[in-house]
């Protein structure tokens, strides 16, 4: 099964995290560069993914790795930062993003997660 099965959700996570993350306006200057973090972190991570895309496993492994990591701090700043149902939106797919990326490295990298 190829990584690039996995770029999908990846990507329309990161959409909904730009989108939401500029619709939602947060009041405090905190969140407002949190969410700036988390849209970085999650922007990198999939330039990463795709980077990686057509590498081997050895490769693939640490950088799916870093994705999970990534999704699950973008993850918590939506949790923190956002409200209303864009919050359970992203954080539905970032969870999901997370849950499928652990899959594939539990079943394809050697030492699991």
């Amino acid at each position: 099964m190829s990584a690039l099965r996995f770029i999908g959700p990846a990507l329309l996570a990161l959409a909904a995290l730009v989108g939401a993350a500029q619709a939602a306006a947060p009041d405090s200057a905190e969140c407002k560069r949190d969410l700036m973090v988390a849209d970085s972190l999650m922007r990198q991570s999939r330039e990463r993914l795709l980077n990686a895309a057509s590498a081997p496993l050895a490769t693939q492994c640490p950088v799916w790795r870093q994705h999970v990591e990534a999704a699950r701090k973008a993850n918590a700043i939506q949790g923190r930062c956002q409200t209303g149902m864009g919050k359970s939106v992203i954080q539905a797919e970032l969870v999901n993003t997370a849950t499928e990326f652990e899959a594939q490295i539990k079943a394809r990298c050697k030492g699991g997660l």
